[in-house]
């Protein structure tokens, strides 16, 4: 299942609230999280954080927990991102602000969300870590394996495009959506594709922007980026070769001007 993002204002710029916001709030905290009901293997509740502090709360019905993470009868509902993490044994872990919300679609967790999960727990680690000599993966791999879909906010937002593939949809206000694969400079490591992704409401006559960053000479000007853009049924396709895709619904090429592009 596809995880769909809704956005609020604190995270309306997506990376640098997962970066310099949630993840530096989150640090301090190295452990494996909490259960409600620790005294059981199968849950609805299981969230990590600091009291008072930034935390992430993964709601589901079950979470049967088996060594080594989620076991495959679990169900991946929702996970929240926020502040004001609280715990108790009887009603589990909760936040009094939830920045993101996060719909799992009830997917049965893999072997890359539980290496995730770990991730997280210990220090924030979205881009994954290494534990016991092991390289495990991170929340943006999880991304990357099943898309995301993400939902602005009635402002401005900056959305940005992990691995897999994904639909990114503005909302109001004047949005920019990034194909960096360095993550516009705030990731310690870089994305290698950026998938086959759209942008739902792209708004090119209000000025919003997209940004692309191949490191790639093929496609690091406005001429280069028209020349590889074509029209379709379902709007107008730039076709980055091995990198992947961006397809702009309900735009023609003649809508496009330089000024809706910048290369980084």
């Amino acid at each position: 299942m596809t995880a769909v993002l809704s956005l609020t204002s604190a995270s309306s710029n997506l990376l640098y609230y997962f970066e310099e916001v949630w993840s530096a709030g989150f640090a301090p905290y190295n452990g494996n999280g909490a259960f409600d009901n620790p005294t059981s293997t199968t849950h609805s509740n299981f969230g990590a954080g600091n009291a008072t502090d930034y935390g992430v709360v993964l709601e589901g019905s079950p979470l049967d927990y088996a060594q080594g993470g989620l076991a495959g009868t679990s169900d991946l509902d929702t996970m929240e991102f926020g502040n004001g993490y609280s715990y108790n044994t009887a009603s589990g872990s909760s936040l009094t602000g939830v920045d993101l919300s996060i719909d799992l679609g009830g997917a049965a967790p893999t072997a890359i969300f539980n290496q995730a999960i770990y991730s997280l727990t210990h220090g924030g680690a979205l881009e994954g870590a290494t534990f016991f000599g092991q390289s495990f993966s991170g929340l943006y791999d999880y991304f990357a394996e099943v898309g995301t879909e993400q939902i602005g906010t009635s402002g401005d937002n900056e959305l940005y495009s992990f691995e897999g593939n994904d639909v990114l949809t503005g909302g109001a206000g004047v949005d920019y959506f990034f194909f960096d694969l360095n993550g516009a400079g705030l990731l310690d490591t870089a994305f290698s594709v950026i998938g086959d992704d759209t942008i739902a409401d792209f708004n090119y006559a209000a000025g919003e922007g997209i940004v692309i960053g191949l490191n790639n000479a093929a496609y690091d000007t406005y001429a280069e980026i028209i020349a590889a853009t074509s029209n379709t049924a379902s709007g107008a396709v730039i076709d980055l070769g091995s990198y992947g895709s961006i397809t702009l619904t309900g735009v023609t090429v003649a809508n496009l001007s330089a000024s809706n592009f910048e290369f980084v």
